[in-house]
Parts: structure tokens; sequence; C-alpha cells
């Protein structure tokens, strides 16, 4: 987009000119430049072996004698692969006007770094998804605020689940024999706390304790996840209306994009 707009002209000319529900692209995305740069800071100080390298993390991880959800989380904290994302499922009715909300939230820094959902493509089927990307998924804090925001500032009431990309790239599926959980954490219905799935046996359905009950069970963690503090104003979303512009802050630098990939 072109640079000195207004934010709120910005976010609302990307918004009219590619709604999801109209837009024959398989994804549709918005970044938030700041905040991508305070997680590359944060790699940058806490990642000992690089950033992301698909290949160097599947050598380590297919080397480690102990398959297990601990490991695996510590392979890919290692590696600096800790991207990962609340995923929305919504119908076409309804994409235009949720997606409006979180991209404004995300312009505002009140979500992540990202969020992208998918186009009108033969492949939708009346369904378009929303992936809300919280990065690193190991600061359960921000995994929290991000889980919280998409509650009283987006509308988002339906139960939730999160995936972490590495989970996908090293091919960790559903009812693997390592027992590992593909999604990591999940929301019931309205719920702004994080439930976190514990591996088990291959194929158990087991679900761990809520994120305080943990808290209560466990050393407290120091939070390093570095960023700037953005609370959330204590509201829900209201209905927002084809022609309803998004509130001017000025946060940071912002990129939308569009793309077949």
């Amino acid at each position: 987009p072109a640079t000195g707009k207004p934010l709120s002209k910005r976010s609302d000319s990307f918004l009219t000119r590619a709604p999801p529900s109209f837009m024959d692209k398989a994804w549709i995305s918005a970044t938030h430049d700041g905040l991508t740069s305070a997680v590359e800071e944060y790699y940058a100080q806490h990642s000992a072996h690089g950033r992301g390298n698909v290949d160097v993390i599947k050598a380590a991880w297919e080397e480690a004698e102990d398959k297990s959800l601990e490991t695996l989380t510590a392979t890919l904290k290692e590696h600096g692969c800790g991207s990962g994302k609340w995923m929305l499922f919504v119908p076409a009715a309804e994409v235009d006007a949720t997606w409006r909300r979180i991209v404004t939230a995300l312009w505002e820094g009140q979500l992540g770094r990202t969020a992208k959902v998918s186009g009108n493509t033969p492949e939708c089927n009346g369904t378009h998804v929303i992936y809300v990307y919280v990065d690193p998924f190991w600061e359960v804090a921000e995994v929290e605020r991000v889980l919280k925001s998409l509650r009283l500032e987006c509308g988002v009431s339906e139960a939730l689940k999160f995936k972490a990309d590495g989970v996908t790239q090293i091919g960790i599926a559903k009812g693997n024999d390592f027992g590992i959980p593909p999604s990591f954490y999940a929301a019931g219905p309205r719920a702004v706390t994080i439930t976190v799935q514990k591996a088990t046996a291959a194929g158990s359905k087991e679900w761990g304790a809520r994120s305080e009950e943990r808290a209560a069970e466990q050393p407290a963690r120091t939070n390093t996840w570095a960023r700037r503090e953005v609370k959330p104003a204590p509201r829900r979303a209201p209905p927002v209306a084809a022609e309803a512009k998004p509130k001017a802050r000025q946060v940071s630098g912002f990129a939308a994009l569009m793309g077949d990939e």
C-alpha cells in the first residue's frame, strides 16, 4: 500500500478491494510490520541454531532418541521454529465481517504479527479458513493474549484450536506413533484461557488442565517474549457494517498481501 496515508484509510481500502467472499485467491494475508520485527528480534536473541531451517529441524528430530512432546518442543525452540496459529472456520456469509474485525485488530497491534484468510476458490465449499498467527508458540502468555483479543476485539466466540507450524513441517499427523497432539492448545467456547493437550499413548484423547491450574502446579516461568504491551479495550466488537471504518491508531507500518500460494 501507499505510504503516508492514515492507517484507517489504508485498512479500509484493503478490506474494500479484497473481500475474501469475492476474491478468487488461495489466501489473502495481512502483516503487522512492527510486531514482525519484534518476532525477528526475539529469535535473534533466543535461537541457538538459526531461524526455522526445516531440513535441519527434520534431521534433528529424526536423530532424537526420545520422540516425545517435550523433545519436539525443545527441538523447535532450539532452531527458532515457533510459528503457530489459532484456526477459525467461518461461513462464507460471515467471513467478510469477521475478517474486517481481525484485520482492524491486527493493524492496531491487538493480535500477533500476521493473519490470513482463504479466498473464494472451488475448494472453499461455503466455509473459509482464517489463521491468526502467534510467534513463538511456547510463550503461553502471548498465545493467551491473542486469544483474549480474538474474543473481546473480534467477537470470535466458538471453540478454537492452536497448531504449531513445525508439527506440520516435520510431518506429525493425528494418531501418530509418538502420542504427540498435532494441536498443542485449545480453547472452549468464549474461553480466554487455553487448555493444553498432553502427549499420551497414540490415539488417546486425554486433555490437560487449564493454564491457570497448571500455573499452580508448576514453578512460575519467566515470559521472555519481548514486545511492546498493547492492552485491548474491555469491550466486545459490535456488528460491523460494510461501510464501517476501523479506528485509527498509529502503531507501526503495515503490509497487505494477496497471493495464490
